[in-house]
């Protein structure tokens, strides 16, 4: 998807189907001890193996997603539904939202989230597609702000919420989160460079900060390339639906406006293969502040994939 010559975009059909996911997670803080000058760590926590995810095929087409509630906040299940349009994925649904993907010939043009227990005329997230040949340069993101409590707490919005995490945006302050009662419309602006087939540079800009990522890669087969859900909720690898290969390492510099350091992070991902698909991923994480240069949060996050025989 987004970049996949002479394929239409919303086909995901890849030739080893995913049917389990399983997850183990784990946070480590650590404190720079200034007489030694190595990392202590002052906090650890995690979770142990579980099921995340079962996947449910049907000639061919993802039908459903149920996650387990034991990776759900709130603990309770919930299921992911996929309604197509011919071959490819016109709706998902979860239990309180639905998002919409508009095509043009190959190319998705646009993608609309929706919130159930409010006014359904307008979508409180719309992603814009703009092109330069056949490959996406460009993605306008805009949010508007809802006035219920739960609002954005669902599957969807989560997932949307990972997407944003996996591109820097979790690491805003507390005050750029919007008022819940406010009604305004919020734009950030995504400028992509292609490698091959692979997102090899990505900026993020809107009035309050501008972010460069910039990514590598390995030469195995991505098993979530053209899923329109990856934006997966539990797969917090960017723009992973969108890349031929694996991300194996990303480095974020973040400025944000009335701060004078820039904010570096970087994220490692190692894999286990059997026949150039991953069958485990590990994600790590290190986070800093900008104000703190003696502490850093570690970060990981472990997914393990069966398939379909």
């Amino acid at each position: 998807m987004l970049g996949a010559c002479g394929e239409k975009e919303g086909r995901y059909n890849p030739k080893q189907k995913i049917e389990k996911v399983y997850r183990s997670t784990s946070v480590e803080e650590q404190r720079m001890d200034a007489a030694t000058g190595t990392w202590a760590t002052v906090s650890q926590t995690s979770t142990p193996k579980v099921l995340a995810e079962t996947w449910d095929w049907d000639n061919g087409k993802l039908k459903k997603i149920v996650y387990s509630p034991e990776v759900v906040p709130g603990g309770k299940e919930e299921t992911l539904t996929f309604t197509y349009d011919g071959s490819r994925v016109s709706r998902i649904e979860s239990s309180t939202e639905y998002m919409l993907f508009t095509y043009k010939g190959k190319q998705m043009r646009k993608a609309e989230l929706y919130d159930k227990e409010v006014s359904t005329s307008a979508p409180f997230t719309t992603y814009f597609f703009v092109y330069d040949g056949n490959k996406v340069s460009k993605i306008d993101v805009h949010t508007r702000e809802l006035d219920h409590k739960s609002a954005g707490q669902g599957m969807l919005s989560r997932w949307v919420e990972e997407l944003q995490a996996s591109m820097g945006w979790k690491r805003l302050p507390a005050e750029r989160q919007a008022d819940p009662g406010a009604k305004g419309v919020t734009v950030q602006y995504v400028t992509l460079t292609w490698n091959g087939d692979n997102i090899s540079q990505m900026n993020v800009k809107d009035d309050f900060m501008n972010m460069d990522v910039a990514y590598t890669y390995d030469n195995k087969t991505n098993p979530f390339n053209h899923f329109l859900y990856t934006l997966n909720g539990y797969t917090s690898d960017g723009f992973v639906f969108a890349n031929k290969n694996n991300i194996v390492k990303s480095v974020t510099t973040v400025k944000y406006a009335g701060m004078e350091k820039e904010q570096v992070m970087e994220d490692t991902y190692n894999y286990v293969y059997k026949n150039d698909w991953p069958i485990e991923s590990q994600h790590e994480s290190v986070f800093t502040l900008p104000e703190e240069d003696d502490f850093r949060s570690l970060e990981r996050v472990t997914h393990y994939y069966e398939y379909d025989d």
